[in-house]
């Protein structure tokens, strides 16, 4: 019963530490998207994942003098999405390292990543706990 508890263990602590990092390095992704350009919206693409489907937005722009088509980082809601007009400019924020990555959305901050990082901590804790307790007990 110790291995199973043990085993019990390794796995939170691994699950935890992978939903951690998942979740601070989407933040940090977004965060690094500092840089205000003016893009043209061209078309929503959808990707299907599994049972999932999101849509992320399609824009060009111009980054020093050099052309770019890139998707979203983060995917749209309905009403985003609905809010969009073909063709018409939007303020968009690049990173300027990697001017290929960009967000829409005006916030550094979104609720799935906070979700993400307390879920990997509820897993790392966990896994703790049965790790200690297939030690001592």
């Amino acid at each position: 019963m110790n291995i199973g508890f043990m085993l019990l263990g390794i796995t939170g602590i691994a699950y935890g530490i992978l939903l951690i990092r998942i979740g601070f390095g989407k933040w940090r992704r977004r965060i690094r998207c500092k840089v205000p350009v003016e893009a043209v919206f061209e078309r929503t693409v959808t990707k299907k994942t599994g049972d999932h489907v999101r849509t992320y937005a399609v824009f060009s722009y111009v980054y020093h003098e050099e052309k770019f088509r890139q998707c979203t980082m983060e995917r749209l809601s309905r009403r985003e999405k609905s809010s969009l007009e073909k063709g018409k400019t939007y303020v968009i924020r690049i990173n300027e390292e990697n001017p290929k990555k960009l967000c829409y959305l005006r916030k550094n901050f979104q609720v799935e990543d906070l979700f993400t990082f307390f879920l990997g901590v509820a897993f790392l804790l966990s896994g703790l706990f049965y790790l200690l307790q297939g030690m001592f007990f």
